[in-house]
């Protein structure tokens, strides 16, 4: 205590000349306009300053809180986008021919997911058994067939397609409808191969190639494309035929999943084939 008040004797001279200083300045600022004014404004501009900056710190600090808050938000929005929502009810529609006494009901799907450059190619569409899809179920497009259901889920359903070694489907060839199977060979996404077809038939190249149907997956006639070249099998009778693919199956993304009523008794009618016993 001491110390401080032989401190305070020592530097009295300085604190007095302080006090005398300050107090002129505010004689002068508060009598004067001018440095009244500059004064006010100087002081102004430095707490506008001091606040920016302690508004900026807090921000900062405060930056996690805002970037969870401002997430939560999107996701919201995002839940409310229709490409976010699942439709249980899907367009369909109905064809009735009164000649063959045949019903087809078409659901509207689309592609979520693709491969065309495997050996085996699946497409995965966004309707399941809510909507009425089972295993066996044809899929087609606008400008083709694309494969057979070949799994389901609830809300999802896998495409064995067009685009697979195991994968046959029945076709008629040009205007005489000589009967053939489509086959894939594994190469192009854009080329099918047509076999089961006899040499004796005259098969131009050019010629249309439409299902046959009559399976109960797919209607007959739906339209598949042309034949681009063909070429005779060694040591057998029968030509080996290309076709372009009107469908670009790199592309496809509007399908419609084939619902055949009558489908199910032609399978019962099939089973009770007699077996050849010889």
């Amino acid at each position: 205590m001491s110390q401080l008040l032989a401190f305070l004797r020592r530097a009295r001279l300085f604190f007095l000349f302080l006090f005398l200083q300050i107090l002129c300045f505010v004689v002068y600022f508060q009598t004067l306009v001018y440095p009244n004014s500059v004064f006010i404004s100087g002081a102004s501009s430095f707490s506008g300053t001091v606040l920016e900056w302690s508004h900026d710190i807090t921000s900062y600090f405060d930056l996690d809180v805002e970037n969870e808050r401002l997430a939560r938000e999107n996701a919201e929005l995002r839940k409310a986008l229709k490409n976010s929502q699942y439709a249980l009810q899907r367009d369909s529609a109905s064809v009735n021919d009164s000649i063959f006494h045949q019903q087809y009901t078409y659901i509207s799907a689309t592609v979520i997911q693709s491969s065309c450059s495997q050996r085996n190619n699946y497409f995965t569409l966004d309707v399941g058994s809510l909507q009425g899809i089972k295993p066996g179920m044809g899929v087609i497009s606008p400008r083709g067939v694309v494969g057979v259901v070949y799994n389901v889920g609830e809300h999802f359903c896998l495409v064995k397609t067009v685009l697979t070694h195991e994968n046959n489907t029945n076709v008629l060839v040009g205007k005489q409808q000589y009967l053939g199977i489509l086959k894939w060979d594994g190469k192009s996404p854009t080329k099918g191969t047509i076999t089961g077809v006899s040499r004796d038939y005259k098969v131009s190249i050019g010629c249309n190639v439409y299902t046959r149907g009559g399976d109960g997956i797919y209607p007959k006639g739906i339209y598949l494309g042309r034949v681009s070249a063909k070429y005779p099998i060694e040591e057998q009778s029968l030509w080996n035929l290309e076709l372009s693919f009107w469908e670009d199956y790199r592309n496809l993304s509007a399908v419609y999943v084939v619902v055949s009523p009558l489908k199910q008794e032609l399978v019962d009618l099939n089973n009770k084939i007699p077996t050849d016993t010889n």
